[in-house]
């Protein structure tokens, strides 16, 4: 028997948030309706998600001209090493940078698996990653990632108040740990003095240092200096990949 609930006022604002919540609004610009079935707030954020992460048109003559902005090193001194078979270590070393209480893929096997049976696996993982790279071989269930949406703030109407996560199987992100990590060996070649983010060793807040030197300097001596400032909006979720896979190949 199910017994009747008295709904007071707090109970009626509570249903109305977790409504705002659980159905956001469509995909238009400015938001004008709500969606509230699986089908249609699923076609919202496959709109929102096609819109934000379109590539960029970039022009074919700037591509060509391009590599002749990099810095040159040795021909093929890591073509090899980026070329060569995968080796176990290679994989335990990419295993132990994931960390734990990571989600898993579709296919629900998280990294503990691997770390806990490496002894057991480890061969099998090598035929498998090896199989990827060098034949090129990778399935579609493989490259099968799942998007989660975790909301950036308690009242969310829009999917741009939702934070997308994907979550890949252990196959691509073990092989995708294995190529950054040789690759990093070739970007130490090619970075310049100027460069901070993702360069170790470095912090990101000395970028900030030199400025306030530079200002500084610039008030003491009186001296004229102009400073700019430039921000990329949304600079990681729009990309070029004519642009990114012309300077590897460059590159190595």
């Amino acid at each position: 028997m199910v017994q009747q609930r008295t709904h007071s006022l707090s109970c009626a604002q509570n249903a109305k948030t977790t409504h705002s919540k659980n159905y956001p609004k469509g995909a238009g610009s400015p938001w004008s309706h709500t969606h509230e079935t699986s089908q249609g707030i699923i076609q919202t954020f496959a709109r929102y998600f096609n819109v934000k992460y379109t590539p960029i048109e970039v022009d074919a003559s700037a591509i060509q001209e391009m590599p002749k902005t990099i810095r040159r090193i040795s021909p093929n001194t890591y073509a090899e090493l980026a070329e060569q078979p995968i080796k176990p270590e290679e994989i335990h070393a990419a295993l132990q940078k994931g960390g734990g209480n990571k989600a898993p893929g579709s296919d629900g096997i998280g990294l503990e698996f691997y770390t806990t049976n490496w002894k057991i696996i480890k061969e099998v993982r090598a035929e498998i990653l090896n199989q990827m790279f060098l034949q090129r071989s990778i399935t579609p269930k493989q490259k099968h990632g799942i998007i989660i949406r975790l909301p950036k703030t308690n009242a969310v109407e829009t999917p741009e108040g939702y934070r997308p996560i994907m979550l890949l199987k252990s196959d691509c992100k073990m092989l995708a740990r294995i190529l950054a990590n040789r690759l990093r060996q070739v970007m130490e070649e090619h970075l310049r003095t100027s460069q901070f983010c993702s360069v170790p060793g470095i912090a990101i807040i000395e970028a900030a240092s030199i400025v306030r030197e530079a200002v500084t300097h610039a008030e003491v001596t009186d001296t004229p200096l102009c400073v700019i400032s430039l921000d990329f909006r949304k600079a990681f979720d729009r990309n070029a990949m004519t642009i990114a896979s012309q300077y590897w190949r460059v590159m190595v």
